[in-house]
């Protein structure tokens, strides 16, 4: 088996079938595996997918988020690589075999590799990103105070398309990763429920002396947000930033981290006057950030 491919569904039924038909319409040149792992999802989707024969479908008696599920197909997976898809992809072409052929060639430092993702719209989307560290994350949220950050064209922000471009991490929409150092380091580390789990990951990767890069080549839509749709707009605050502190405790000292959670609540105190948040939610979401300790 060349690729196991792997998508977690929770709740996207209809998005999931696509993502599913766009993989077997457009997968030619390579022999693969669709393994799909349900989080106990309400909308049909159990009953959809569970008698589905062009799938190995796995279901979770609960929620138990995307690294977790992820690792439980891994347990599955017979595939020489495996490919991480999320389930609000679409696949506009043989994307699958060209990863493949692609990684077959390249060195054996590089751990994980990803395409230059697109939009619903066919605009460049977010592909990769950098790994997280307490400077980076303070001019983050500084910079979600400042209109000109959020008017950038996202074809400057995103940079220019290159055959080969290394980079710190590739976002968990498409993660084309060998087996063998998945085999030797480990997946998701399952204190991840949601957010920043492929950036601990491909930072452990680094940290052992693999790389991640960006491919030309394969062609991918990302509907953005469209797999946590369900949730609201402060749940999916409350849960990527549970992820980025969770991520922080393993890079960082208990002093950084004290450091960061101090200064990250005071830049965070002028969501007491944004429209979009109830002051409920504003509640819940400063207690949420109150309560975090560096100890798990």
């Amino acid at each position: 088996m060349d690729v196991s491919v792997i998508i977690v569904n929770y709740n996207t039924k209809s998005i999931t079938n696509e993502c599913i038909k766009s993989v077997i319409s457009q997968t030619k040149d390579v022999s693969y595996e669709i393994i799909l792992v349900d989080n106990n999802s309400q909308d049909g989707s159990i009953d959809y997918f569970s008698n589905d024969k062009r799938i190995c479908f796995i279901k979770s008696n609960r929620n138990i988020g995307f690294g977790r599920a992820n690792n439980l197909a891994l347990k599955r997976a017979k595939g020489k690589y495996i490919f991480l898809l999320n389930s609000d992809t679409i696949l506009l072409n043989d994307a699958i075999s060209i990863f493949y052929e692609k990684m077959e060639k390249a060195s054996k430092n590089i751990a994980c590799i990803g395409a230059y993702l697109l939009d619903k719209n066919f605009c460049p989307n977010q592909s990769y990103g950098e790994f997280l560290t307490v400077r980076r994350i303070l001019k983050m949220a500084l910079n979600s105070y400042s209109k000109k950050f959020h008017q950038k064209n996202k074809q400057t922000y995103w940079g220019k398309h290159y055959d080969w471009m290394e980079v710190e991490m590739v976002i968990g929409a498409d993660l084309f990763i060998r087996k063998e150092v998945i085999d030797k380091l480990g997946m998701f580390d399952e204190t991840f429920f949601m957010y920043h789990e492929e950036n601990d990951m491909q930072r452990r990767f680094n940290k052992s002396g693999y790389k991640m890069a960006l491919i030309l080549g394969p062609q991918i839509i990302h509907l953005e947000q469209a797999s946590s749709s369900t949730f609201t707009l402060i749940d999916k605050k409350i849960m990527s930033e549970k992820g980025m502190f969770n991520y922080m405790r393993n890079w960082t000292s208990q002093c950084g981290f004290y450091f960061l959670k101090t200064i990250y609540i005071i830049l965070k105190l002028p969501m007491l006057f944004d429209k979009r948040y109830s002051l409920y939610d504003v509640y819940r979401y400063l207690k949420f950030l109150i309560n975090i300790d560096y100890k798990r």
